[in-house]
C-alpha cells in the first residue's frame, strides 16, 4: 500500500510538473511569435513612412527647382503626396498606443493639409497656396521620419539611415524647413 502511494505521488507529481512546463513553453512560444509579428508590422509601417518622406523630399526638390527657374524646370507644390495604404494585420493592438495613434492619424493630417491648400487656392490665391503646400509637405515628411524612427526604436528594429550618396533626407528636410521659416 505504501509503495502504491509513492508510485501515485510520483506519477501525479510528474504529471503536474509536465503540465506546468508545457503551459509555460506554450505561453513563451505564443508570446515570442506575437512579439515577432508586431515587430514585423512595425518595420513594414516604418518603411512605408520613410518611403513617404523620400517621395515628399523629391517633390520638394522639384518645387525648389521650379521656384529657382521661374517654372522652367520642375513643378511647384500644389498638394501633398497621398499616403499609401497601411498593411493588413491582426497585430496593430500589439503596437504602442501612442505611436499607433500617430500612425493612424498620419493620413488624416495629409488630408487636412490638402483641404487647407484647396481653401487657400480658392480664397487667397496661388502664391499663398503653393507656399503653404511646400511648407506642409516638408513638415509632414519630417513627421513621417519621426514616427518611423519611434516605431523602430520601440520595437527593437535597426535604425534606417536615409542617406543616399551624401544626400541625407532627414537633414535636408530639416535644413530646408529652417531656411523657409527664417
Amino acid at each position: 500500500m505504501e509503495n502504491m502511494q509513492v508510485v501515485l505521488a510520483a506519477i501525479f507529481g510528474s504529471g503536474v510538473t509536465s503540465a506546468v512546463v508545457t503551459f509555460a513553453l506554450n505561453s513563451w512560444h505564443v508570446g515570442s511569435k506575437s512579439k515577432r509579428s508586431a515587430a514585423y508590422l512595425a518595420q513594414k509601417i516604418a518603411f512605408i513612412l520613410e518611403r513617404y518622406a523620400i517621395l515628399a523630399a523629391d517633390s520638394l526638390g522639384d518645387h525648389d527647382a521650379a521656384i529657382i527657374t521661374d517654372g522652367h524646370h520642375g513643378t511647384t507644390a500644389s498638394k501633398l503626396t497621398l499616403f499609401s495604404e497601411l498593411p493588413e494585420s491582426q497585430d496593430y493592438d500589439k503596437l504602442d498606443a501612442k505611436i499607433l495613434d500617430r500612425v493612424l492619424d498620419f493620413p488624416d493630417q495629409i488630408q487636412l493639409a490638402n483641404s487647407a491648400i484647396d481653401q487657400l487656392f480658392d480664397f487667397e490665391g496661388g502664391e499663398e497656396a503653393v507656399a503653404y503646400a511646400a511648407k506642409a509637405t516638408n513638415e509632414i515628411a519630417l513627421s513621417a521620419i519621426a514616427i518611423a524612427t519611434e516605431l523602430r526604436l520601440k520595437n527593437g528594429l535597426p535604425k534606417r539611415n536615409l542617406d543616399f550618396e551624401g544626400y541625407q533626407v532627414h537633414k535636408w528636410l530639416k535644413d530646408r524647413l529652417a531656411k523657409a521659416s527664417a
